[in-house]
């Protein structure tokens, strides 16, 4: 049940349908009714159009969350323009998936003349989403995203600080960054802009609005409306094994195309540890699997040996535990932040956690009498 939050609710009026992404979009309009001022941002609509993909034929238009599936989503686009050779989005690398051209919705159209597409985006926990991105962009060598979440986090909310690289801002340093940039309106990046600014469900009339935490039940509605259902029998049958053997190998190889940037701020070995741990974290690999390779032999390993190694891993790992490892280390991560932190970043996504229906102060980050499992997987000096 929804705890209190900064908004009260409104009762929804909507006719519920039986998929839930249709139902939420509807709830959402319902409470859009009930709002004066749903955006912060001036430049929230033109944001909008800048950025919403248009699939084949312009009859659908998806709009982009980073953190929130939307790799899937392009791969998705990929496949709708290569139907004949392409039977589900997976088969699409990432690469192929990020590269291809998009086609945007032209500058002289208004919001008006959209209203009669089919339209869909998809949320995501505002703690969960931020956390994936401390998890993808800065814990894992990722030197883009240290210079430009790394050295904010940490010139900001560190004192006497003094170096070159920074590739080891905390998880609290980088919530209090995300926490001023959404509430002074400066540094604002699509990976934690609140969703609501980026997609402005009250303007425009979205068919269809999935969560990912019912990702696997609410793309299936959305690929036969925009006539991919070809690829449902196979993703009912393998999204699980597809989803996680692409988060390995991404994990994995794009730290090797960043290789001399990563070796100017830390060891080869230690930046495969940062990754071992990743996995860890994202709940791929338990915590039993140690990272066993030393120095000399993590110099020598390939990309193509180190997937192998952890694929075993994975396999190997019980499913039951990596979900509760999971849950730990979201437990862990937001025991690092102070309550009067949590209850700005709170003010700062109020919106999403209005209008998606999300608990704005689950007990187990904000309790902190609670108990649960450490693991200390992002603890930079172990």
């Amino acid at each position: 049940m929804q705890t209190t939050t900064m908004i009260s609710l409104q009762s929804s009026k909507v006719h519920v349908s039986s998929s839930s992404g249709f139902a939420l979009a509807a709830f959402v309009r319902d409470q859009c009714n009930a709002l004066k001022k749903p955006y912060k941002y001036e430049f929230a609509i033109p944001f909008w159009i800048q950025r919403m993909h248009v699939l084949p034929g312009n009859k659908t238009l998806y709009c982009p969350v980073e953190k929130v599936a939307t790799t899937f989503w392009r791969r998705v686009i990929y496949q709708a323009n290569h139907r004949s050779v392409i039977r589900h989005p997976y088969q699409v690398s990432i690469y192929m998936a990020l590269s291809q051209n998009f086609h945007y919705p032209d500058k002289e159209q208004s919001a008006e003349t959209l209203k009669s597409d089919f339209k869909f985006f998809f949320v995501r926990n505002p703690f969960h989403r931020i956390l994936s991105a401390y998890i993808d962009k800065i814990f894992v060598p990722n030197p883009q995203f240290w210079d430009q979440f790394g050295r904010h986090s940490i010139q900001m909310f560190r004192k006497n600080d003094s170096r070159l690289c920074y590739h080891d801002a905390t998880f609290s340093e980088f919530v209090q960054f995300v926490v001023w940039s959404v509430g002074h309106l400066k540094n604002i990046d699509p990976h934690f802009l609140p969703a609501t600014e980026m997609c402005v469900p009250c303007t425009m009339d979205y068919s269809f609005i999935g969560k990912m935490e019912s990702f696997s039940d609410d793309i299936y509605p959305v690929l036969e409306k925009i006539q991919l259902g070809t690829a449902i029998p196979v993703l009912k049958e393998d999204l699980n094994e597809f989803s996680n053997i692409d988060a390995l190998q991404d994990s994995i190889f794009s730290p090797y195309g960043w290789k001399l940037e990563i070796l100017q701020c830390m060891s080869w070995y230690e930046a495969l540890r940062r990754v071992w741990r990743k996995l860890q974290m994202r709940g791929l690999i338990d915590v039993d699997h140690k990272f066993l390779l030393d120095k000399k032999a993590a110099e020598k390993l390939s990309k193509e040996n180190f997937l192998e190694i952890a694929k075993r891993a994975w396999k190997e790992s019980d499913v039951n535990k990596l979900k509760k490892q999971k849950i730990d280390v979201f437990i862990e991560m937001y025991r690092s932040v102070p309550i009067n932190v949590l209850k700005k970043f709170v003010t700062a996504y109020k919106i999403d956690f209005h209008l998606y229906n999300y608990d704005p102060s689950p007990q187990e980050i904000f309790n902190r009498t609670l108990s649960y499992t450490r693991h200390n997987f992002a603890d930079f000096r172990n």
